[in-house]
């Protein structure tokens, strides 16, 4: 069994992420063009889209993702 180093684990990290992140981006495509082809519903409705849109989990696991991803990654690199 090979033993985790920091080049493939930080290598899956960074895939898993961009993984992650492009669906992310698909999801805030997907609420804009509803939007824009919806507009005359009513607020709730549109209010309930913006949560289930950017007051996910996701939101915020893609931004501590990418902070967790750049400070292993470059910042504290010789230090693994």
């Amino acid at each position: 069994m090979a033993h985790p180093t920091t080049g493939n684990t930080l290598g899956v990290a960074f895939i898993g992420f961009t993984i992650s992140a492009t669906l992310f981006g698909i999801t805030v495509l997907q609420a804009n063009r509803y939007y824009h082809e919806y507009s005359k519903d009513r607020l709730p409705l549109k209010l309930i889209v913006s949560v289930q849109t950017t007051g996910t989990v996701v939101f915020f696991n893609a931004i501590i993702s990418q902070i967790t991803l750049v400070m292993y990654g470059f910042t504290f690199f010789a230090d693994i």
